[in-house]
């Protein structure tokens, strides 16, 4: 890759980068002056409660996650002390643990020869008083010796002889083929038992008591059923989130019934995962697995290959986010100047007038940053100053091009932004935004590489305390290149395709800076919603140009948000919606994409502006604007994804006024699996904030059990906000 050497505006400022990119959140410094953590916070992640029995090592990793105690956001690079501070156990490995991009820091327990309870330590090395404390349990393994009566109604006590069970009743699990029964009294060789009321007559049901993940051998049981199911029309809706895992639901197949179960996490704890089971147990038995069938309904595609990586320009601008949240991070409250102390009425450049700009250059060596470059001004609009870098190959923009790109700015993306997200700054004073087409643009992608940079604004044009800063609006975008000066060859019309939705989403961007940083003083936002709101300015441009008739404008502008929306609904349970690291995926930028035009399609009105205009961030700014708790939205939000499509269900359950399918294309990209006509037990894990889908048919004269619960069919986490939703939907 050709990289040009202006060294006056890299010299300008070595003297105040200290680090690179990756070293950021950790704490490096702008000047070269004590580099101290922010404040911090750290939650269990995963691991906690568990039971395991002498000499073994937990089945489950003890996992931290170190956040941001302001804004949330995981922070890597920081030193976990691990500490068993009491009880009978050992650490494997390091005692501490750096977390990763996730904000993860974890280890495994071993546990010694003693009974009892162990709890563990996590601190942050730096900040004592960040730590949190986890919990295990070194048992015995339960045992069953004796079932009374051996035959019971669904519903009835039953008392189980034994020994080591808990003579806490809620410490243990007591399954009933698979559902939890709930311990009414306990000593550590006798319980009483409820048994589910919803289980199916079977004249032999397997019976375990257990601890934690230590489960006793089976022993049998008979039990009589009731026979009926919940009522359930069309479009009504169930919910199993009971925390102690005892849900369960009866539903009938008759008339051909069937059933959508959705399977949420509403953790905010980015980074973790939470396990569930569902069990079915069908009225006419035989013990086997649901497989991995394709839809019975309308036939749901397999799963696609894993999702993709991020592109070079989602790469790129992600960087630039977290640098953006570091900067500002850094600002102390009124030591930078205003945007009112700053505007002073200029005239707009004129055409053929020159001007020097420093442009990021992607570089991590902290004296080579940035290149000077200079540019001529050659279009002037009502809201647009674009500049063309001296050194652009030849080849380039004509006049008329340049026009386009300007018109297209002045009549549709800058009205279409403003008008939904506010006003972006003008430090300038010039009531412009400037565009710059630079070959550096150009230069920050490898050549041969499979995607491009095409176009970035940074925020610390907006700062212009900072050395390099170009203190005002400025938009970057490659130029032409069609020899391939600056990188792989790179062609007019290509150009002219890409730049058009990288300019709405990064406006959108500069917007977002003005209304949070600048204006109310506030930090950086989540990165999920930062990309959320960008993605959404796409979606109203599209919309836009659709009711100017002009459908090939208005892809230009969609096609991005439905290739990361299709990549999400392939695999909806692997896919954070609150991105589980530090960049997210394509994946985890559909999600937030999806969740945002839901809650605009909801709520309408001025939400997305609301959701820009405060210093409020991520699920707490969602809460507040909407008025919703997070444990509600995200379900309802899961369920849209699958019954917008269906036409059933409540207005809240579906993407009002807009069509989803349409807009996903065939075929419809949302995975789910399929059972209900036999037994199945489906156990896993879901990171927060995250949602897997099933398809239930019990069969014209089949009743379907079902119940929910947590990791191998206890209680559910707290954290872990697990829950599962059934709908009829025929």
């Amino acid at each position: 890759m050709t990289t040009r050497r202006r060294t006056y505006g890299r010299a300008a400022s070595s003297a105040l980068w200290s680090c690179g990119i990756a070293f950021l959140i950790s704490g490096c410094s702008e000047n070269p002056v004590d580099p101290r953590l922010a404040p911090v916070e750290v939650v269990v992640a995963e691991g906690d409660g568990q039971y395991g029995t002498v000499g073994t090592e937990l089945g489950e990793p003890l996992r931290v996650v170190v956040r941001e105690a302001a804004s949330k956001l995981p922070v890597s690079e920081v030193s976990v002390q691990w500490t068993v501070t009491s009880g009978d156990a050992s650490l494997s490995g390091p005692d501490v643990r750096v977390t990763d991009e996730a904000g993860i820091a974890e280890t495994t327990l071993r546990l010694g020869p003693a009974e009892g309870r162990v709890t563990v330590s996590a601190t942050v090395a730096d900040q004592p008083d960040a730590h949190v404390t986890l919990q295990a349990f070194v048992v015995g393994i339960p045992r069953i010796t004796a079932v009374d009566p051996a035959e019971v109604e669904a519903g009835g006590t039953v008392v189980l002889e034994g020994e080591n069970f808990s003579p806490t009743p809620e410490q243990n699990l007591v399954l009933f083929e698979g559902l939890r029964g709930r311990v009414e009294t306990a000593t550590p060789t006798r319980m009483e038992v409820e048994v589910p009321d919803c289980i199916p007559s079977r004249s032999t049901v397997e019976v375990r008591a257990g601890l934690g993940s230590v489960m006793s051998e089976a022993v049998p049981l008979s039990v009589s059923g009731t026979g009926g199911s919940l009522p359930l029309d069309v479009g009504d809706v169930v919910d199993l989130d009971d925390p102690d895992g005892l849900d369960c639901v009866r539903l009938s197949g008759a008339d051909s019934a069937a059933y959508v179960a959705v399977a949420t996490s509403a953790s905010t704890i980015a980074g973790a995962t939470h396990p569930f089971r569902m069990t079915g147990l069908a009225s006419g038995g035989g013990r086997t697995t649901a497989g991995r069938a394709r839809d019975v309904l309308s036939g749901a595609p397999p799963r696609g290959d894993a999702p993709e990586e991020l592109s070079a320009q989602e790469r790129f601008e992600s960087s630039l986010r977290l640098e953006e949240a570091e900067l500002v991070e850094r600002r102390v409250s009124g030591a930078h100047p205003t945007p009112e102390a700053l505007r002073a009425p200029a005239a707009a450049p004129s055409t053929g007038q020159h001007r020097d700009f420093f442009v990021f250059n992607g570089g991590d060596d902290a004296a080579d940053r940035f290149d000077q470059v200079r540019a001529t001004v050659r279009h002037v609009s009502r809201h647009a100053v674009i500049y063309v870098d001296d050194e652009a190959p030849e080849g380039g923009f004509t006049d008329a091009d340049l026009d386009s790109i300007g018109e297209r700015f002045d009549e549709v993306i800058h009205p279409t932004v403003t008008d939904v997200f506010g006003a972006p700054s003008d430090l300038d004073g010039n009531e412009r935004v400037a565009m710059l087409f630079t070959p550096v643009v150009n230069e920050l992608t490898e050549r041969e590489s499979d995607s491009f940079v095409g176009g970035f604004f940074y925020g610390r044009d907006l700062m212009p305390e900072l050395a390099s800063s170009n203190g005002g609006e400025i938009f970057y975008a490659l130029v032409p290149d069609p020899n391939g000066e600056h990188g792989d060859p790179r062609q007019l019309s290509q150009v002219r395709s890409v730049v058009p939705s990288i300019l709405a989403h990064e406006f959108q961007h500069m917007v977002h800076f003005n209304q949070r940083v600048l204006l109310r003083d506030a930090s950086q936002d989540a990165l999920w919603m930062l990309e959320g709101l960008a993605q959404m300015a796409e979606e109203l441009v599209a919309r836009a140009y659709e009711r100017r008739s002009a459908p090939s404008d208005a892809e230009l502008f969609r096609d991005g948000n439905r290739r990361r929306a299709r990549l999400y609904l392939d695999r909806p349970d692997s896919v954070s919606l609150i991105v589980s690291s530090g960049r997210g995926t394509l994946a985890e930028r559909g999600a937030g994409f999806l969740f945002l035009l839901y809650l605009h399609q909801q709520h309408e009105g001025d939400l997305l502006s609301r959701l820009t205009r405060t210093r409020r961030t991520g699920v707490e700014n969602v809460e507040a604007e909407t008025g919703r708790q997070w444990g509600d939205l995200v379900p309802e939000w899961s369920a849209a994804a699958f019954l917008d499509r269906e036409g059933v269900g409540r207005e809240t359950l579906r993407y009002r006024d807009y069509d989803l399918a349409g807009f996903l294309g065939d075929p419809f990209p949302l995975f789910w699996e399929t059972g209900g006509d036999r037994d199945f037990s489906r156990s896993s894990r879901l990171p927060s904030s995250a949602s897997r889908y099933f398809v239930l048919v019990p069969g014209e004269t089949a009743i379907l059990s079902v119940g929910f619960a947590g990791a191998g069919g206890g209680r559910h986490a707290l954290s872990a906000r697990t829950g599962l939703r059934i709908v009829r939907i025929r």
